[in-house]
């Protein structure tokens, strides 16, 4: 007798054992606390809002991981003004990262995390040196969250980043993961790399 059909396409017992089957990916340094992943597959930030915005839709167990809507230290409000403008191809959309605060988003969604089938990576707006000292701070010994993505803002420049970046580093124990701006993109990544191996050296 075959294996009854699944809602994702798989069949019974393959479907669990194809998962299984499935090779690591190590995203980070696998010296040091690694963020270790089974699928090649992993949304942006905000695709799932803070991770159970399509509970009982999509199998996030196929997923590499859940990467949460963008989380500041303190709450921010929505952006005030035009929010959407129409384009040929689609739309321009600026929500102004609304959250409530990283403490609150800590409070209300921990226990789900831990619910999940996948690491949870927090994403964190990172745009001043003491606030990301301090958010680091409030996440370390959040078991629920495998890693943190720093997000940084669009007109970064690289010693600033790099700044951020170190802040983030040297305050947390788990895997940092950095969302670097589509301007420049190669120019800051090119930058940051030099100056982490000078101080390496």
């Amino acid at each position: 007798m075959s294996d009854s059909p699944k809602p994702n396409g798989e069949t019974g017992t393959n479907a669990g054992a194809d998962k299984r089957l499935r090779p690591d990916i190590v995203l980070t340094r696998a010296d040091k606390n690694p963020l270790v992943v089974k699928s090649q597959v992993m949304p942006a930030a905000g695709t799932f809002g803070y991770g159970d915005a399509y509970k009982g839709l999509i199998d996030v167990s196929n997923l590499a991981a859940i990467v949460t809507a963008p989380v500041s230290l303190e709450p921010r409000a929505p952006a005030s003004g035009t929010r959407v403008i129409p384009l040929d191809g689609g739309l321009l959309m600026h929500t102004g990262l609304p959250n409530p605060g990283l403490s609150q988003v800590i409070k209300q969604h921990s226990s789900m995390w831990s619910l999940l089938p996948v690491p949870v990576i927090l994403h964190l707006i990172g745009t001043k040196t003491d606030h990301v000292r301090r958010s680091m701070a409030q996440l370390e010994g959040v078991d629920s969250i495998a890693a943190v993505e720093l997000g940084l803002e669009d007109e970064i420049q690289w010693r600033d980043a790099e700044r951020l970046i170190k802040t983030a580093v040297d305050h947390y124990e788990q895997p940092v993961l950095v969302r670097i701006p589509l301007q420049d993109t190669f120019d800051i990544a090119e930058e940051i790399g030099r100056a982490s191996c000078r101080e390496r050296v």
